[in-house]
């Protein structure tokens, strides 16, 4: 049970832009060929390395600095602290939410099993990290700063490849100013998912550091009182070709959810009934809730309708959430997801292991809650999760483990400008 609810908490961990917060490590147990306690530290220790401004004394990343300061060492962006998306120097509310919540589901999940391990306090800090940043985002009435970086002008931050230690004398030598552009946006994707990470903050740290949870969940309840009157996902700013948000209702339901979680007030799930659940997404030219696609940074509708079923325990969600799985599994209604020749389940080309790890969390949560009293899909959706997180562990026909510094066969050219070591170019 124990190796069970290791292996969940590192499904847990979702990366933007289809960066793998997933690693792998040497045998540990009878049970698997990866030691899943490791694998979670590592994960931690990536989410360290994308921290961007002044690093907070508990990061353990070496090689990396403060960024994102002027010539007197002063953090200079509108919004400090946060993460840099993926490989870039870009910061995005809309991504580093989405992180937040679902790191943030997974220790709310597994919280015992995460402190077994000893990492219960790092876990903490960096979904804190997270948390933090999008808080201090938030406008009010569900208006938020979108985007912090080089969005206009050519795109500096695509344009240059330097660490994000030096990159800001890069901006400043292009443009004479220490301050990078942002923007305010009113899009509900982007509130509601800040608004679903506050609330498991909440919960969280409730107990801990109550003033601190008050906060985020007076930030919560603000944000998605406006993402739920905005109802629509067109403002994007500077995530304009990047992150194009494509639907609101999935992340308000989400959202509704946590909200429920973290308060009791059987309103939000009235909200759902009445509002989100008539609007669910359909599936093509049909009237059959969309089981479909996989859970990413621009569609949680699957992770909406696993929280449901879970706080309701109604039974027509409950199949809903088998019949997606099932799809990803072996098929239902005639739909299969594809799978690579070494059994990688392949949706499309864009973070193609994001989307499997993704719904290997759904497939592990769902095994352990609303499937305990029944062996045979417990069983079907455990094992299937488990092969999916270690194909990326190196179950796969390269041998390869898809993930820096883990393993003795894995990639050696990686989009990533900080750890490339490129720490100055002499560009003055």
């Amino acid at each position: 049970m124990i190796f069970k609810k290791m292996t969940a908490a590192v499904s847990a961990l979702a990366m933007s832009a289809g960066i793998l917060a997933y690693f792998p490590a040497s045998s540990v147990t009878a049970a698997s060929d990866y030691n899943y306690a490791e694998a979670l530290q590592k994960s931690m220790f990536f989410y360290e390395v994308q921290q961007a401004g002044k690093l907070p004394e508990w990061n353990q990343v070496p090689w990396r600095a403060d960024s994102m300061v002027d010539g007197d060492g002063k953090e200079t962006d509108y919004v400090p602290g946060g993460w840099f998306d993926a490989g870039d120097h870009f910061k995005f509310t809309l991504t580093n939410a989405y992180s937040a919540s679902i790191m943030a589901w997974g220790y709310i999940q597994y919280k015992d099993a995460v402190d077994k391990m000893g990492l219960g306090e790092t876990y903490r800090n960096n979904i804190q990290w997270g948390m933090d940043y999008v808080m201090a985002c938030d406008k009010g009435g569900g208006s938020m700063v979108g985007t912090i970086g080089d969005f206009t002008g050519g795109s500096t931050d695509h344009n240059i490849w330097c660490s994000a230690e030096v990159y800001l004398r890069k901006h400043h030598l292009n443009g004479g100013d220490w301050e990078r552009p942002y923007d305010v946006i009113k899009n509900a994707s982007v509130a509601a998912l800040s608004a679903a990470c506050l609330a498991e903050g909440y919960i969280i740290f409730k107990d801990t550091q109550p003033d601190k949870a008050a906060e985020y969940l007076k930030h919560a309840k603000d944000l998605f009182e406006g993402a739920d009157k905005i109802r629509d996902s067109e403002d994007i700013g500077g995530m304009s070709g990047m992150y194009n948000s494509s639907s609101w209702l999935d992340d308000c339901m989400y959202a509704a959810n946590w909200l429920y979680m973290a308060t009791g007030d059987k309103s939000y799930l009235d909200k759902i009934e009445k509002d989100y659940i008539p609007d669910f997404p359909l599936e093509s030219q049909s009237t059959t809730r969309k089981y479909t696609w996989g859970l990413c940074w621009d569609d949680t509708s699957q992770a909406a309708a696993l929280l449901y079923a879970m706080n309701t325990g109604n039974k027509e969600w409950i199949e809903h959430v088998s019949h997606h799985l099932d799809y990803w599994i072996d098929g239902y209604g005639g739909k299969k997801v594809d799978y690579t020749p070494d059994s990688l389940a392949w949706l499309f080309n864009w973070g193609s292991a994001r989307h499997a790890t993704t719904t290997a969390w759904l497939a592990k949560l769902a095994s352990d809650t609303l499937f305990k009293d029944d062996s045979s899909l417990q069983t079907k959706y455990n094992d299937w999760a488990k092969s999916q997180m270690d194909y990326v562990f190196g179950d796969n026909g390269l041998k390869m483990s898809y993930v820096l510094g883990m393993g003795d066969n894995q990639p050696s050219a990686f989009h990533h400008r900080t750890a490339s070591g490129i720490h100055d170019d002499h560009w003055n």
